[in-house]
């Protein structure tokens, strides 16, 4: 794989970048706009391919609007993990999985942690979310 880690992870978010009218972002943020998704890196696994190479996996953070109702919020989270439909995650992965041309292949592979209430470190607010995982083969 010829692309570097933290660039995949800018392919990711700029892929993401307005699905559902979420803001993504490649790095957690100083301040940031919700909804939103944040891709981050996640377990790499090695010696994957006969080649020796590896396999990246990353870790889309997604988080609701803290504004809205608990039902608002479980439904933003709902459509976000749908295979697809215009705020699904997986379905805008799917419809250009090599990330606006890389040499690479990426595809979601799950999701976890679904509705776990986190507060982000410099924040008063807590976020409903869902982690979204993407494997990215080359």
């Amino acid at each position: 794989m010829t692309e570097s880690i933290s660039g995949i992870r800018a392919a990711l978010a700029a892929a993401l970048d307005g699905v559902g009218g979420l803001k993504a972002y490649a790095e957690w943020p100083l301040s940031m706009q919700v909804p939103c998704v944040v891709v981050q890196t996640g377990r790499i696994l090695y010696g994957e391919t006969m080649g020796g190479g590896y396999t990246p996996r990353f870790d889309l953070f997604l988080l609701a609007n803290p504004q809205q109702s608990a039902p608002q919020q479980q439904d933003s989270l709902d459509a976000a993990l749908m295979p697809t439909g215009s705020s699904s995650l997986a379905g805008a992965i799917d419809s250009d999985p090599t990330l606006g041309g890389l040499d690479l292949t990426a595809r979601v592979v799950g999701a976890r942690d679904y509705g776990k209430v986190i507060n982000i470190r410099g924040s008063n607010s807590e976020y409903a979310s869902v982690t979204i995982e993407v494997e990215v083969l080359a």
